[in-house]
């Protein structure tokens, strides 16, 4: 019996020791991964480029602190500040490390409130709201124009970002020189009932039974409420995303997106478990806000060159509901650019065609 005993201890001590193991590897692992740096640029001979700028900072802005990357080859580059989608989902670990506008602006990537590495969870529940992420904004753009003396900047946003870029220049045009519209957002509830149109005749034609019978289950939209355009516009759109085309879209699962943070070093551990934790946080409390978005009615003309770069196959911000969107607007410049093989993220997906694009804007105002 005594023997017996004492077989099961040391059984139990070396699964307590190789748990032990297990846990100090993980750990060093994610210590490894998670240095919280952003690469410094440099030259052939491993030197870091003068006048270049590649740094985090923690801004406290109205009551929050927020995290901004700031990277750019000359600081003598126009700026550009980049606002993320969502709500919540920060995008800056998917940018290639090459494929990025950092040699023709210091770019900003500014993680907004609740959202990312700027989630906390002191953040007051009835300031996530899209006029206080604006006011964010202005904050971020005054703490940019001083630091690095200029007299404007350049606005790009994505998806979610384009409801709260087009509402910050219409709140702060003088600030701006142009705004980049990327899978423009213009009405949403439109926009998902076209998506939920795409979803079903497609799954009609191939004859997926089992997404028929999802989609007729949450049936068409409008939904009754928030909570119920909140899944059931996650339900329609994992059933979506497989029918489009061979895109990048398509391809994206949702370990990519958790490894993808997991590697990305620009976050410490605890930035890490904030950026998981800030995603649903922020879709609580803006999902209602975007859900109810229209720009047809809210902002019928802008005072500055607009600019707006969609993917032909976009079924998350649908790209009729766009076109139909600038077509209408006014603005002293306005110029579509549609990418043919592109889906919600044409700057990643053709990445050559956006910065050609992007040049463009610039030698523009450079005459």
């Amino acid at each position: 019996m005594k023997r017996f005993f004492n077989n099961r201890f040391k059984k139990a001590l070396n699964f307590g020791i190789g748990i032990a193991i297990f846990l100090l590897l993980a750990v060093a692992f994610l210590l490894v991964v998670s240095p919280k740096k952003t690469a410094p640029f440099k030259d052939a001979n491993g030197i870091r480029i003068k006048n270049s700028i590649a740094e985090i900072i923690d801004l406290e802005i109205n009551g929050v602190e927020q995290r901004l990357v700031i990277r750019g080859k000359n600081l003598s580059n126009p700026i550009l500040l980049h606002l993320h989608g969502g709500p919540g989902s920060p995008d800056r670990p998917f940018f290639n490390k090459d494929e990025t506008l950092e040699d023709l602006f210091t770019v900003c990537y500014w993680e907004q409130r609740g959202a990312g590495a700027s989630y906390h969870k002191t953040i007051p529940k009835k300031s996530m709201t899209l006029t206080q992420i604006v006011k964010d904004g202005k904050v971020v753009i005054e703490y940019l124009k001083e630091r690095f003396r200029k007299n404007k900047i350049y606005l790009q946003g994505h998806s979610w970002g384009t409801a709260v870029g087009s509402h910050m220049v219409k709140k702060y045009p003088e600030l701006f020189y142009a705004y980049i519209g990327i899978s423009q957002m213009a009405n949403t509830k439109l926009s998902e009932q076209l998506s939920y149109d795409f979803a079903l005749s497609r799954a009609t034609l191939l004859r997926e039974k089992g997404d028929m019978e999802e989609l007729e289950k949450i049936n068409r939209p409008p939904y009754e409420n928030n909570k119920e355009w909140r899944w059931k516009t996650m339900v329609e759109r994992k059933i979506m995303r497989p029918y489009q085309d061979d895109l990048i879209d398509k391809k994206q699962t949702t370990l990519d997106i958790y490894k993808a943070f997991l590697f990305h070093k620009e976050y410490s551990i605890k930035d890490k478990l904030a950026a998981l934790k800030g995603d649903p946080f922020s879709m609580d409390h803006l999902w209602p806000t975007a859900i109810q978005l229209n720009l047809f009615e809210s902002i019928k003309a802008y005072k500055i060159p607009v600019y707006f770069i969609q993917g032909k196959h976009d079924k998350t911000t649908v790209t009729a509901v766009t076109k139909l969107y600038f077509d209408a607007i006014e603005a002293p410049t306005k110029k579509y650019y549609e990418f043919e093989k592109s889906a919600h993220s044409p700057h990643i997906e053709e990445f050559k065609k956006y910065k050609t694009i992007i040049s463009g804007i610039l030698k523009k105002r450079n005459k």
